[in-house]
């Protein structure tokens, strides 16, 4: 199974800075982003306007195409619209026959959406009453003692 972890894994390991030293692996490296350019582009036009910011081309080499989809929903999409992709890609001569086009989900990281804590709910100074007046009436301590630790929870601010 694909993984963007295993697929870069399996690559050679050898640092940037020696990769873009040697002439020949800089035309390497430009050659495959023109080629990867140009299936995105080739994607784009296929697919309806709004899939655009959701379908990005991940990975390809000699047997796989690789898109990486954000969003399940254009990704059940996308699916179905494979064999048309693949045809198209194959006529105008973007991939070859026996490379296979695979959907892999990664969630897009909103940044709006960082860990952040709920803010604290707290009661209204009418029910906050409420609870004290209940907890004092209350035999148990334990009970008291939780009711009363409740009541603190108003909306004035302390």
């Amino acid at each position: 199974m694909y993984t963007p972890k295993t697929i870069f894994l399996k690559q050679s390991s050898r640092s940037l800075g020696r990769l873009l030293r040697q002439q020949e692996s800089q035309l390497q490296v430009l050659q495959q982003a023109k080629q990867l350019r140009a299936i995105t582009q080739a994607l784009h036009e296929q697919l309806p306007e709004s899939a655009h910011p959701h379908c990005q081309v991940c990975y390809l080499n000699a047997s796989h195409l690789i898109l990486s989809i954000d969003n399940s929903a254009w990704a059940t999409r996308i699916r179905y619209s494979i064999p048309q992709l693949q045809q198209t890609l194959i006529a105008q001569g973007l991939i070859h026959t026996k490379q296979v086009i695979r959907i892999k989900m990664i969630p897009a990281q909103n940044k709006n959406q960082t860990s952040q804590l709920p803010p604290p709910l707290l009661l209204s100074k009418d029910n906050a009453a409420l609870l004290i007046e209940t907890a004092e009436s209350m035999s148990d301590e334990m009970l008291k003692k939780a009711l009363l630790k409740l009541a603190r929870h108003t909306k004035i601010a302390r």
